[in-house]
């Protein structure tokens, strides 16, 4: 059953989180609070897509990020999780340990069909029930009811149309014989020689289209072989988690650093040969220790020079200030205290004792400039100084944890994932001259048929061209039969021979289960259109009440996927919408009943009916859900 949905930028949703229990799970809330898109989501990261609805109509209007879905679920004792997300590109990824994990979306499905012994129409037709399905089961016809069935359970029409194409196929095969009459004679005429030269043409033509077959045939298996030593590759790597993280850190300081790396004299990556250095490289950190520390104190003896000459230059300001004042000023008996030497002295003594001093700010201005210049130089070096001592440094710890290891270990480590590149390498050689021969091929094709377009061009007599012509349209003909029949063969297999004699006995049993004791009976006619008897009086299905034919619907699908699959959850959208107060009180204990008695193992059910769900809040077999409050919390 399903145990958590995580999604994000999924519709109304930025991201959420739910946890799903057995028996029934109620989603409730009001109108647009995105429980339907819930439910969406759960198909979506079962199947892989919604029926009906494109997938870009789910991401989250105006979110640039991913939206992204995932499902865990418990089947056959394991527990499994897909995950699958889409924004401009779709991704997925099913996770089953302690198998390989599943990225490809046909391995998936495949997977997801065995596990719960289904088919693809099951999944989409029976599974879901959106809020859409339920009010048109209400409103469906006699006639219409049984095409319903007859689509859930994918029979009845598709007899009726492989009849049809086996008739439709033998037709083709007599005209065929015909037309290959006509051709026989017509082809000793005058054009013998070109028919005889297209005939040869169109026999090359389907040798190399077999050759190309298994050409490519050859290149999907060589892929396969690459595919498979990656793996074992990745397997090595796996069990030796802790040294594979440490050597693709030490790898990637070297890749991104590999200028600093030449006072080493080391060319290419190879951790032997970083180990062997160990010694090497504490020299080089302790060289740029020392280099660093000598520019440090060099820029700080550079910043003080700095602020010593800001303070003088600040103190020749005030004079200057002072002396423009005094300048000024006419009267002779002025008298100043110098800022310097603190003394009272009159303004000739004053302007004769400071004036150098408009010479000394400009001195001081163009010292403290070029001391900034050089004071910057020397950051920058400190800063180049600093990255190297860090990036040797942070080599020097990765280099002391590898060393940790077994050196034989290492070494066995390192000499299989040569060994298994070196294998990729030559494989990866052979594919690409399996990839020359295919291209060759293509190329000798297109010769073929361009000689085979002339030829035709050139044919004078129509006759050998009409008759040939219907010959091989009455060939496709019969070949697309045949296929056609083959693939209804196999669909018809998968669904085990199930009718609807099958389906009816199967849901009048259940109905006298659960409703053993009531005067309400349920029957089918010939036609498999189902009637209700209540003391006495026949009701047809057109009359009656929203209740009863909603409890229908979910027993047929119960029954669907209890008896035919062993897919152990039920999805409805909005059952109660449309039913009066008493049928939905009906139907929630109908839907725990089914639960109770093995029918069905997980219930999922949206609805805004939350008064109606408090009356079963202590029930052990039923999980409320409240979105207003989740997202009230989250908020």
């Amino acid at each position: 059953m399903i145990r958590n949905l995580q999604i994000k930028n999924w519709k109304c949703h930025d991201i959420l989180s739910l946890e799903l229990k057995e028996g029934v799970n109620f989603i409730i809330g009001f109108n647009g609070i995105g429980k339907t898109s819930i439910l969406e989501a759960i198909v979506f990261g079962l199947i892989g897509r919604v029926r009906t609805k494109p997938l870009k109509t789910f991401k989250k209007i105006g979110s640039s990020e991913d939206a992204e879905v995932s499902l865990r679920f418990e089947q056959k004792e394991r527990e499994y999780e897909i995950i699958r997300s889409f924004n401009g590109r779709a991704s997925r990824k099913l996770l089953r340990p302690p198998e390989q994990d599943l990225t490809n979306l046909d391995d998936i499905k495949d997977f997801i069909l065995d596990l719960f012994d289904s088919n693809q129409a099951f999944l989409e037709n029976i599974l879901y029930s959106p809020e859409g399905e339920i009010y048109n089961f209400l409103r469906l016809d006699s006639k219409n009811l049984v095409n319903y069935l007859e689509k859930l359970i994918g029979i009845g029409k598709m007899r009726e149309f492989k009849n049809l194409i086996n008739n439709l196929r033998l037709v083709f095969e007599k005209k065929r014989k015909e037309y290959k009459n006509y051709v026989k004679t017509l082809k000793d005429f005058e054009i013998k020689e070109a028919l005889g030269d297209r005939i040869q043409l169109e026999g090359d033509k389907n040798l190399l289209h077999n050759k190309s077959n298994a050409l490519k045939s050859e290149i999907k298996n060589k892929k396969n072989e690459i595919s498979q030593i990656e793996k074992k590759k990745d397997e090595i790597y796996g069990k030796n988690y802790d040294y594979r993280i440490l050597l693709s850190k030490t790898e990637k300081i070297y890749n991104q650093n590999r200028e600093f790396f030449q006072e080493l004299n080391i060319g290419d990556f190879s951790i032997q040969e970083f180990l062997s250095k160990k010694g090497r490289i504490v020299n080089v950190i302790n060289n740029y220790s020392k280099k660093l520390k000598s520019k440090v104190q060099e820029c700080k003896d550079k910043e003080k020079e700095i602020l010593e000459k800001k303070l003088r230059l600040e103190e020749r300001h005030k004079i200057k200030a002072i002396i423009d004042k005094l300048k000024m000023n006419y009267e002779v008996e002025t008298k100043v205290v110098c800022p310097l030497c603190k003394k009272l002295l009159s303004k000739n003594e004053f302007l004769l004792v400071h004036e150098d001093t408009i010479d000394e700010i400009d001195t001081l201005e163009e010292e403290i400039d070029n001391i900034k210049k050089n004071l910057k130089n020397d950051e920058r070096a400190r800063k180049d100084l600093n990255i190297k001592y860090n990036t040797y440094r942070e080599l020097m710890d990765l280099l002391e944890s590898i060393s940790k290891f077994d050196e034989n270990t290492i070494m066995q480590i390192e000499d299989k994932i040569q060994k298994f590149d070196k294998e990729i390498a030559e494989k990866r050689k052979e594919l690409q001259k399996l990839d020359d021969s295919q291209s060759f091929l293509d190329e000798k094709l297109k010769e073929i048929k361009d000689k085979l377009r002339d030829i035709k061009a050139a044919e004078k007599v129509k006759d050998v061209m009409k008759y040939d012509k219907k010959f091989k349209e009455n060939y496709k003909g019969t070949l697309i039969c045949d296929i056609t029949l083959e693939a209804l063969e196999k669909v018809l297999k998968k669904q085990r021979n199930l009718n609807l004699d099958d389906l009816v006995d199967e849901i009048k049993k259940i109905w006298k289960v659960f409703f053993p004791y009531e005067d309400r009976n349920l029957y089918f006619d010939k036609n498999y259109i189902p009637y209700f008897e209540k003391k006495s009086e026949t009701i047809p299905f057109k009359n009656a009440s929203g209740g009863e034919k909603i409890i229908l619907l979910v027993l047929i699908k119960t029954i669907l996927l209890k008896k035919y699959t062993k897919i152990p959850f039920l999805i409805l959208d909005e059952p109660l919408e449309h039913l009066n107060f008493e049928n939905r009180i009906n139907i929630i204990d109908y839907l725990i009943e089914i639960h109770r008695k093995g029918l069905i193992k997980q219930l999922i059910i949206t609805t805004f009916e939350e008064s109606l769900t408090r009356k079963f809040r202590n029930s052990d077999k039923v999980n409320i859900i409240s979105l207003p409050n989740i997202k009230k919390y989250k908020g």
